[in-house]
């Protein structure tokens, strides 16, 4: 596409420059997006932060861009940031949030080994940001370089990858020098280096609840490592048991769920998932295109009683965590760790339900004559101004099937492929949305059950619960030296 200018004016270096931004923007990729923390953890997410591979990090306004798409263009719009800014030379990889509050730090990785973070608080407050500008980061890490035999430096490696762990102040780095880098936050300084890998790392996903990380290379195997002795624990190979073998396997992506119990590899064209504390392979999958990323989309149940004798009649010898008892019973078994869903098991009227309960649900004013209103007889599921609450009439068959497995996980996965695929943990598919992207590397599911994914051309996909398509949208970039009109 043609831009107009005044010949009176004219720069060939600026033309010159808009040619290669035009070009580039077709073949921008978003690596990595990230939702924006939220007080609220189950209200609908508004800023998604992106990692792009021009080195910028953006973040968007999902509200902003939800009338994007009803002007009837059949191309992807270019939407505005609400700030933008040019986080690394080479594309950045990833985005993490460490911490979940408006105090936390927003972190960024990348192909020139930096490791960088800013104040997110700042940075929504900060107009020179928004505008493409340069807003100096308040934590810069970066990874060593090797001597040589004659002292010459090797190149910085990249960083593919990131966690944190808020509780021991460590933010993990995925190397191309087939390392991994443990960094304390506070003395910005390295803690132990995890080393055990013949390739370099793709990603790295904490396990904080047991003070692990796990890694997976390009060498074909995924690592456990104890984060207090900084030796592996234990290995894992996908393709040990695989039916249909890789030609030169390598572990893409991985991923936990919220009980840090289940672990999911993609590798190539197969996705296995594994039953951690059994240490054993559940399931292995073959997808019809290489996997680049995977996520699990588990939720946690508030199951509700009529009275707290029935609760512990249902889960005998469990210890239960109780939410209120005043006049039904809210509760969940102490080892379910998942996002919120509330499920009633017996039935019971909504127009039963305490103000409280409502109000506890998602601070929402819920008067009788509404409440009576969605009073149903056969429930399947209500929603309450933005929120959606599952009622269903369940037993304890809805938690674990015979097989001892959690019956309400389900694995997300993203590839070389315009498809969103969900399955089960048989390895069923479930579903397939088609997306924008013609090729996918993220995916990021959010507690309220919209999922972002995001990949070529710069394209961020929405999609809600329903699995319906909220908003679609292309990310703008940065370019140096290049009038704002031009962009």
């Amino acid at each position: 596409m043609a831009t107009a200018m005044d010949c009176r004016n004219w720069d060939e270096d600026i033309y010159r420059d808009s040619i290669i931004f035009e070009r580039e923007s077709q073949c921008r990729t978003v690596f990595r997006t990230a939702f924006a923390p939220n007080p609220d953890h189950n209200s609908y997410p508004d800023l998604i932060v992106a990692a792009i591979s021009d080195g910028s990090i953006a973040a968007y306004s999902i509200s902003s861009c939800l009338g994007l798409n009803s002007a009837g263009n059949s191309l992807v719009p270019v939407a505005e940031p609400s700030w933008l800014v040019q986080g690394h030379d080479g594309p950045a990889y990833d985005v993490k949030f460490y911490g979940n509050h408006e105090d936390s730090l927003l972190l960024s990785c990348g192909d020139d080994g930096w490791i960088r973070g800013w104040k997110w608080k700042e940075m929504l407050g900060s107009k020179e940001s928004a505008q493409g500008g340069v807003s100096k980061p308040v934590l810069d890490l970066v990874n060593p370089q090797k001597k040589g035999p004659w002292g010459a430096l090797s190149p910085i490696p990249e960083n593919n990858c990131m966690a944190v762990n808020t509780q021991t102040g460590s933010i993990f780095a995925a190397s191309g020098d087939s390392c991994a880098y443990c960094w304390d936050v506070e003395k910005n300084e390295i803690k132990m280096v995890l080393k055990g890998h013949s390739d370099y790392l793709h990603c790295i996903v904490a396990r904080n609840s047991h003070n692990q990380v796990i890694t997976g290379s390009e060498d074909g195997t995924a690592r456990i490592w104890d984060c207090r002795s900084g030796k592996c624990i234990q290995i894992i190979d996908p393709q040990k048991d695989q039916k249909l073998k890789e030609l030169y396997p390598y572990v893409s992506c991985i991923a936990l769920d919220a009980s840090e119990s289940w672990l999911a590899c993609g590798s190539g064209r197969s996705l296995s998932v594994w039953n951690l504390p059994a240490c054993e392979c559940v399931s292995g999958i073959t997808t019809s295109a290489a996997t680049q990323d995977v996520s699990f989309d588990d939720n946690q149940y508030l199951f509700e009683f009529p009275t707290r004798k029935v609760a512990e009649h249902t889960w005998p010898k469990k210890k239960l965590n109780l939410q209120w008892w005043n006049p039904t019973v809210g509760c969940w078994p102490e080892e379910i760790n998942r996002d919120w869903v509330w499920v009633r098991l017996l039935g019971l009227p909504l127009n039963f339900w305490l103000q409280k309960i409502f109000e506890e649900i998602g601070k929402l004013k819920v008067d009788k004559e509404e409440s009576k209103a969605l009073q149903l007889k056969e429930p399947d599921e209500a929603a309450i101004g933005s929120k959606k609450i599952v009622l269903a009439n369940l037993k304890l068959a809805c938690l674990e099937d015979e097989s001892g497995r959690d019956g309400d996980v389900e694995v997300l996965a993203v590839g070389v492929e315009p498809l969103l695929s969900r399955f089960d943990l048989n390895g069923d598919i479930m579903s397939q949305i088609p997306c924008a992207p013609q090729s996918l590397f993220s995916i990021s599911a959010h507690p309220s059950g919209v999922t972002a994914v995001a990949g070529y051309g710069g394209i961020v996909d929405i999609v809600s619960q329903f699995g319906s398509h909220l908003c679609t949208f292309q990310c703008r970039g940065v370019q140096k030296g290049l009038p704002m009109q031009l962009i």
